[in-house]
């Protein structure tokens, strides 16, 4: 350990010379926790290694006394590869320090500096680390601050860990080396540093190992705790192609960013690392496990006890849920068995550590397990027997007799190394068939080995028989059966009056429509809750979500949940009027609803008017970390934050985890801060991603709870209730007449869908009908359940007999409601400011008529709700002008958008405006949803649209939809005209073409005389004949035929001026017939021609052919003179 001072180091004039007994030699490091010295302990003849911390880092007590309680935890940990702690000490100078064996040899780090080791030596060491670590972790001490500087070397090449220090963090300041952090602890979240953060930052040192570099670099703290969270790094093989592939999985897992993806335990890595490395060298990799269930051969005989714990009855019930609730239901319960399992070895760790027990097998419904003593099986069955107890009311008599049954059995077993030889399900398959629901059985053999006061518990010996009829002596304690706590759930005989007066008498149920349940009508609430309840008439949802928010320990809590279920199911009051009404005062809540855009700024706002030292200009992160740390809340107080409506803050944020709000929610630990999020369960999927990625799982009934809707039997009892209070409905449900009762069944069945009816739609229905006769007609008249809502709307505005101030608002009230509606077929419901609904309702200029009409929408009919989202908390009860402009409004449910939309809709459809205003909204929607160009209005639509609506009534969806309708139109157009003029063009050609050849054809085979009524026919086709009659005249036929030949000379003259030389020619040896069409040609270019005529007419010659030439001559001179 005698590496090279750091330039950090005191220098040589501040060298203590004596720390406690120990004379001081010289600075062997000094990192960001403290420094180390090299000490000679005179009395032991020996040197140590001297941690002292950091001044700055225990001048606050509290940090003093976690530095020395976790020095001395540290100190109790024993393993070959651990650097033992020979004193935690304090002296007036240092008031703490840390003796160490002192190890002579160096640092990783600088072996790193000079070379790597091999591939095989690197996974040797990893091992080794990690099986020390594994030593620490079961004894609840992590490390926190592995890296190679921490990792020492002796003279041998053995290696060990050195240097466990509290994971603190003071002020600003983080105690590590952020190069070598987890995700987790970088980021500050001290509360979840645990094993994996070990696992984690020794997977850095086996990439550095592997490849020689670190995988997360960055130029600044910033940086790179971005590079750590995201845990991307580069695969070793891509810097070092000849690493083995086992070895770069190993490490890839060891860094992977969820906790839940790394390994479970130190153990678990150090099993898969050696036999990934077992292959690389022919060196044994160190071993680990129970030395005394092994052999020189490496299998022994030994007498071993085995717990097996039989869930059938949870499975029974699996498989009713998944008939019931559905396979998601079903997979929740199978988690929970696998969690309770966990909780309850948890819960025996201080009596029986984890060294003492080990999970063997799973098979079926069960779990095997071998304990090293027959204490250790029985508490085990005791924790895990308390922890399932919640679901034992909820458990029929056939399923009790199955319920969960334990035993333990003793045998001599041989072992292959750290495993059973054989299937470890028989050796305790004797117990199985002869257990009831509950039962613990235990062989008479171990039950020697319980002590006295667990030997009580136990019945007289009785004899048992496997499946071969042998016999075994076994005891029996039925401590677990759940048959006691069903008798528990029926109300005693005292009890049943005032139960019956609960569910049957008169009540004080004061219903508030669309509005959710809030504190003041806790009084009453629980009468609207379904379940059963235990003997304080405490539901069992509100109970469990009361129990496990008010818990303290770690695994009786939990740091973030949910709480989900169909919308409308009423979740929001359920957890304002059921449960934060009965929580401990310990419990501060600050409940939000959540919104597209303006979460993380309310839930801001929220928190600093509850605790006002929070820092002003502080992010929501350090908000969150201040009260983790419990520095602003009173001391055994807990931050409860609830977050309703979830899944308008999932909808619109793109990237979940990298928000601030899943930044900040890290934060919660269960302690002093924890959450749960309210959401629908068409999002489990989308939460469960979400949480997951926070290293969460949501376990049902432990940190997630579903809120189902109403069965057709409470929905009844319910609107029972409401009918009564809205005085619908004798006070005696006995007085109920028959009428009253067809309409109550009529109303359910109408209302039920898949025979679950949604709780707020059943309230929406009692409000809308309260000032109607409960009655069959009335149901019929109103067209049942579903035209209730248009009834109501249309009777409250546009009825003869409604008052005039609701007649004179309706306009107004069909605007403002308008402009809630959600846009498209999304479910985010609108919010809209005073100002917004000012200018919508045409009130601009009569502010006391938005005033009254807000007030009717309000207070009276409760169709829209308001959202406070600044920070004004006494917004609420404001009377002044400015009142409005600070507040916002929604719709007040989602079940209002379909009976708004059919209202707004019907007096629409009457009119060329109206109609034209449905279809902009409706292909506005369409296209907005899905914005493609076949989605757009077509040309007639289009034309529809814009003469009869005023372009200043369109929406900015609306108006950006007929803007790319009318570009997309007019692109087409242009298309279309180039395509119709490319047509016409291409027809032009065709035509041309065609004519150009029929023209050809009949002018080779005109006579002479047709010929030039041809030509001046085919002058419009001149571009396309002209080729034509170019190739006829070099053709073999037209050589041939000198009439031809004439033809298209004569036809080619008009643009072609050579051709009259030929023509010339062909004069003076034309046939009579031809010589007047020739001559006619050749007349526009006589004047050069007429020399040589009377050149032929002049010649001499007497013989028969010149005088012919002579003749022709003088036609032609006679012509043109």
């Amino acid at each position: 350990m005698n590496s090279p001072s750091n330039p950090g180091a005191p220098p040589a004039s501040e060298l203590p010379q004596q720390i406690g007994r120990y004379r001081i030699e010289k600075v062997l490091s000094n990192d960001s926790f403290g420094t180390t010295y090299l000490g000679h302990d005179d009395d032991s003849q020996r040197l140590v290694a001297i941690k002292v911390p950091h001044p700055d880092l225990i001048v606050d007590p509290k940090n003093l006394a976690a530095y020395v309680s976790e020095a001395r935890r540290s100190a109790a940990v024993e393993h070959p590869n651990i650097v033992p702690v020979i004193e935690v000490g304090s002296t007036e100078a240092f008031p703490c320090f840390v003796a160490r064996r002192f190890i002579d040899g160096s640092t990783l780090a600088t072996r790193l500096a000079h070379s790597r080791p091999s591939h095989a030596d690197s996974a040797t060491m990893i091992v080794t680390v990690a099986q020390a670590l594994e030593a620490a972790h079961r004894q609840h001490v992590v490390h926190g601050d592995i890296q190679p500087s921490n990792l020492l070397l002796d003279w041998t090449g053995t290696i060990f860990v050195s240097d466990f220090a509290p994971s603190l963090v003071s002020g600003q300041r983080m105690v590590g080396t952020p190069e070598y952090m987890s995700p987790e602890q970088i980021r500050g979240e001290d509360h979840r540093i645990d094993a994996h953060c070990d696992l984690f930052s020794l997977g850095i040192v086996f990439y550095e190992l592997l490849s020689g570099k670190r995988p997360f670099e960055a130029d600044s703290l910033a940086h790179l705790t971005e590079a750590i969270s995201a845990a991307n790094p580069t695969p070793p093989r891509q810097i070092d192609p000849s690493i083995p592939l086992e070895l770069e999985r190993v490490c890839l897992k060891m860094l992977r960013r969820r906790v839940e993806d790394r390994y479970d335990s130190a153990q678990e890595l150090a099993d898969d690392l050696k036999s990934s490395a077992v292959h690389l060298s022919k060196t044994a990799l160190p071993d680990s496990g129970d030395s005394a269930l092994h052999s020189q051969n490496g299998t022994h005989v030994v007498r071993s006890t085995f717990v097996f714990t039989d869930f059938k009855g949870f499975t029974d019930r699996v498989r009713l849920l998944e008939q019931t609730a559905g396979p998601r239901a079903a997979a929740e319960m199978k988690r929970t068995v696998a969690v309770y399992v966990e909780e309850a070895l948890r819960q025996i760790n201080n009596i029986v550590p984890p060294t003492e027990y080990r999970l063997i097998d799973t098979a079926g419904d069960g779990f095997f397990f071998h304990f090293h003593s027959a204490e250790g099986a029985y508490r085990f069955t005791a924790a895990l027997q308390a922890k399932t107890a919640a679901h034992n009311r909820d458990v029929t008599e056939a399923v009790a007799e199955h319920w969960f049954r334990t035993g333990a059995a003793t045998g001599d077993v041989a072992w292959d190394e750290d495993k059973p030889v054989g299937n470890v399900v028989n050796i305790c398959s004797r117990h199985q068939a002869a257990c009831a629901g509950g039962d613990f059985l235990i062989d008479e053999s171990t039950f020697g080995d319980l002590p006295e006061k667990l030997r009580q518990q136990f019945g007289l010996p009785e004899t048992i028989r496997d499946k071969h009829g042998s016999g075994y002596v076994v005891r029996r304690t039925a401590f677990g059966r759940p048959l006691e706590p069903l008798d528990a759930c029926k109300p005693s005989d005292a009890a049943q009056p005032q139960l019956k007066k609960v569910v049957d008498g008169p009540t004080a149920i004061v219903p508030k429509g669309l509005r959710s349940f809030d504190s003041r009508d806790s009084g009453f609430f629980l009468e609207l809750v379904p379940g059963p309840r235990n003997h304080e008439g405490i539901p069992d949802t509100i109970r469990l979500m009361k129990a496990r928010i008010e818990a303290r320990h770690a695994a009786d809590t939990f740091a973030l949940g949910c709480v989900y279920g169909p919308s409308g199911s009423g979740k929001s009051s359920l957890v304002k009027a059921g449960l934060l009404p009965r929580l401990s005062s310990a419990i501060i809540p600050i409940f939000i609803e959540a919104s597209a855009k303006d979460t993380e700024s309310t839930l801001m706002n929220r928190l600093r008017i509850a605790f006002p030292q929070l820092l002003e200009n502080g992010s929501l992160t350090q908000a969150l970390t201040t009260l983790r740390r419990g520095t602003a809340i009173p001391a055994g107080h807990k931050v409860l934050i609830i977050i309703d409506q979830f899944e308008q803050w999932l909808q619109t944020t793109s990237n979940t985890i990298e928000s601030d709000l899943a930044n900040a929610l890290r934060q919660c630990d269960g302690t002093h801060l924890q959450c749960f999020v309210m959401v629908r369960d068409d999002f489990w999927i989308t939460i469960n991603r979400f949480v997951r990625d926070l290293d969460v799982r949501l376990v049902e009934r432990v940190n997630s709870l579903m809120i189902d809707l109403f069965d057709r039997d409470h929905a009844a009892r319910v609107l029972g209730l409401f009918g009564r209070a809205y005085g619908r409905l004798p006070d005696n449900p006995a007085a109920v007449s028959r009428d009253q009762q067809q309409f109550l069944k009529d109303a359910i069945e109408s209302l039920a869908v898949n025979n679950k009816i949604v709780p707020v739609r059943l309230a929406l229905f009692a409000q809308l009908i309260k000032n109607k006769p409960w009655t069959p007609g009335m149901l019929k008249e109103i067209g049942g359940a579903e035209g209730v809502g248009v009834a109501f709307l249309e009777e409250t505005f546009s009825a003869t007999n409604t008052s005039a101030r609701f007649r004179y608002h309706q306009q107004a009230a069909r605007n403002v409601l308008k402009s809630l509606l959600p846009e498209g077929n999304t479910t985010i419901r609108l919010l809209r400011t005073s100002q917004e609904l000012l200018a919508a309702s045409g009130y601009e200029k009569r502010p006391e008529d938005f005033t009254d009409l807000r007030e009717m929408l309000d207070g009276e009919l409760r169709l829209i709700t308001a959202i406070f989202l600044e920070n004004d908390e006494n917004a609420v009860t404001k009377e002044s002008e400015d009142t409005f402009k600070a507040t916002s409004y929604q719709l007040a449910h989602d079940f209002l958008v379909p009976s708004l939309q059919a209202w707004l809709t019907r007096g629409q459809k009457e009119t060329h405006r109206g109609r034209a205003e449905l279809l902009l909204a409706d292909r506005a929607t369409v296209w907005n949803a899905r914005p493609e160009n076949r989605q757009l209005p077509s040309i007639v639509q289009s034309l529809q649209i814009r003469w009869w609506t005023k372009r200043r009534d369109w929406t900015k969806p609306q108006r950006l939809m007929m803007q790319t309708a009318a570009f997309h139109r007019a692109w087409l157009l242009s298309i279309l005209l180039i395509l119709i003029a490319l047509a016409g063009w291409a027809a032009r050609e065709e035509y041309g073409r065609i004519e150009a050849i029929g023209f050809r054809d009949r002018l080779l085979d005109a006579k002479i005389h047709e010929v030039p009524t041809i030509v001046l026919a085919l002058e419009p086709f001149r571009r396309w004949i002209n080729p034509l009659l170019k190739a006829a005249q070099v053709d073999s036929k037209t050589l041939a035929d000198p009439q031809k030949q004439l033809a298209v000379c004569l036809a080619m003259l008009p643009v072609d001026a050579s051709q009259a030389e030929a023509l010339l020619e062909h004069l003076l040896v034309a046939k009579p017939e031809e010589v007047g069409v020739i001559v006619a040609a050749l007349e526009p270019q006589k004047q050069a021609f007429v020399e040589r005529l009377w050149s032929h007419v002049d010649s001499n010659s007497s013989n028969s052919q010149n005088d012919s030439r002579s003749l022709r001559a003088a036609a032609a001179l006679a012509t043109y003179d």
